[in-house]
């Protein structure tokens, strides 16, 4: 964490009695406080990004500048950094783009939340990355996945909802192809990749994790909305929810278990 300078002035002190000698050093004191706090951050705070492709940009007008840009890691500006000026054949059409992260540190990386759901369990699935929330892409999503952020959000389990059952999400889209071994505690420690550059937010993934993990009440059923006690809609109560079935393949030998 970055180090942190607190400055108390007492509110009984009255400085203009002090002299000028006093306040002084007190700016100096102030200036040096703040130059710390600066090398601090600087020491501290390792900032970062990654290429926006040109083609996800708006293209310039005026003069391309740079081009063949190769840098070691280490420079302090883009212009120590070795380039190309001979742009004559470079358009606006392949102007670059960054985007810079917000967050230097780890704290809080890798935090999840569901969002647009129709109960808090279920919903889009977006995480904390680089101090900024965003979506996950559906690409190679699967039910391991979806059981290792529904554990990380607190829940004993869950599952995948395809993107086109979620409400699309807004800004970065940060992770795709995440592959859990299942073991995991966070999202984030799964192997994931961050080239997203080709996602849209109509691939954005949900999970709709389980209330309940327990299997002595499993299976519960009623019969709901019918115009009577014995016949209407079944329902069944599965992993904490009450629930439908579907009917696909679903004949009088099933219904005469139901029934039981």
């Amino acid at each position: 964490m970055p180090t942190r300078f607190i400055v108390v002035f007492s509110q009984r002190s009255n400085l203009a009695l002090l002299g000028k000698r006093l306040i002084y050093k007190m700016k100096q004191l102030i200036w040096i406080l703040l130059t710390a706090m600066t090398l601090a951050c600087v020491v501290n705070c390792q900032l970062s990004g990654i290429v926006i492709p040109a083609f996800l940009v708006y293209d310039e007008q005026g003069t391309v500048w740079l081009k063949d840009v190769n840098c070691s890691g280490t420079e302090s500006k883009l212009v120590n950094c070795t380039f190309n000026n001979d742009t004559s054949v470079s358009y606006h059409s392949q102007d670059i783009g960054v985007h810079c992260f917000f967050s230097c540190f780890t704290e809080n990386e890798g935090n999840l939340r569901i969002i647009s759901g129709a109960a808090a369990n279920k919903g889009r699935l977006e995480i904390d990355y680089k101090g900024e929330w965003g979506t996950v892409c559906q690409d190679n999503f699967e039910n391991v996945d979806a059981d290792v952020a529904c554990g990380q959000l607190g829940y004993c389990s869950g599952m995948v909802m395809p993107a086109f059952l979620v409400n699309d999400g807004q800004g970065t889209i940060w992770l795709k192809d995440v592959n859990c071994s299942g073991s995991e505690n966070k999202l984030v420690n799964c192997i994931f990749n961050i080239d997203t550059f080709y996602s849209y937010h109509s691939q954005d993934i949900g999970i709709h994790c389980f209330l309940n993990c327990s299997t002595e009440n499993e299976g519960g059923l009623r019969i709901m909305s019918g115009p009577a006690a014995n016949k209407g809609r079944l329902e069944i109560n599965y992993k904490g929810e009450w629930g439908t079935v579907c009917q696909d393949n679903f004949e009088n030998v099933v219904a005469e278990v139901a029934c039981r």
